[in-house]
């Protein structure tokens, strides 16, 4: 997901970026893991949407669910879309198309479909009950949406290395910057309840890096992630050009500790359209 528009012409920029590092990362994501919460109310004929697929490897996997149905990824990143275009044609999949989009104004007619999945997409969302309404909309009823974000204020993280809890705060202060919250899972009910589902099952699941080597690609992941971040961090008073080359270093040095570990809740959300 990039840049999104609002209805009210409000921009929101999508906080992380697409750095080479971060986007391959997307790609490793499935729905046996990130989606398995939304895949059990689904059925191989359904057609279905995803909602910020970015380059499209959870899509992917909803296509060769619904093999007798479709699937549709939507994004407003031209680049993803190519990505995830590309990934697909490459695996021969035609059940699958990509359109560019926004998740506040759908291209889409009302009750055009059986699922509708948002991944690690609200906590970037300035009016998430906007998003819901239009995913509202465009779910026939009795169908079925899904929302998983993780949340930040479950984030473990050991050891306690100088200069982390600063990391912390500067990847929180900017997505909040950006419109996003990055706790937005834990409201999942009540925007749900809000904007006129029904049914609504709330879960959680863990994720944590399970080997060193895995902790050392988190750190240096964070680490691009900052330098991403790091103009705009110094522009709005989040931190200096003094302050932003040490938490770069820190959030490196952490992940190639023998001891690191760190491990973070996901929210997730399913629930039905009247």
């Amino acid at each position: 997901m990039a840049d999104a528009e609002r209805t009210d012409g409000t921009r929101e920029d999508y906080s992380p970026g697409y750095g080479v590092e971060l986007v391959a990362s997307y790609g490793t994501r499935s729905i046996g893991i990130q989606a398995a919460f939304f895949v059990r109310h689904l059925r191989p004929d359904m057609r279905i949407l995803d909602c910020g697929c970015g380059p499209g490897s959870i899509t992917r996997g909803l296509a060769k669910f619904a093999c007798q149905g479709h699937v549709t990824g939507v994004d407003v990143s031209p680049e993803q879309l190519q990505l995830a275009h590309e990934a697909a044609s490459k695996r021969g999949l035609v059940n699958i198309g990509f359109e560019a989009a926004s998740i506040y104004e759908l291209p889409f007619a009302d009750d055009a479909f059986d699922a509708v999945l948002a991944h690690a997409v609200f906590q970037h969302l300035g009016d998430p009950e906007a998003a819901l309404k239009e995913m509202h909309r465009v779910v026939k009823p009795g169908g079925v949406v899904g929302l998983r974000d993780d949340d930040v204020g479950s984030l473990i993280l050991a050891p306690d290395l100088p200069g982390m809890d600063r990391v912390l705060a500067v990847i929180h202060g900017i997505v909040c910057l950006s419109g996003g919250n990055p706790m937005v899972g834990r409201h999942f009910r009540k925007l749900l309840r809000r904007t006129g589902f029904r049914d609504i099952v709330v879960s959680t699941t863990t994720e944590c890096d399970e080997t060193a080597e895995a902790t050392r690609e988190r750190g240096d992941l964070a680490a691009a992630l900052l330098e991403h971040m790091r103009a705009k961090a110094i522009e709005n008073g989040l931190s200096s050009a003094e302050e932003m080359p040490r938490l770069i270093e820190a959030v490196r040095a952490w992940g190639r500790h023998p001891d690191a570990f760190d491990a973070i809740i996901w929210c997730e959300a399913v629930a039905r359209k009247a």
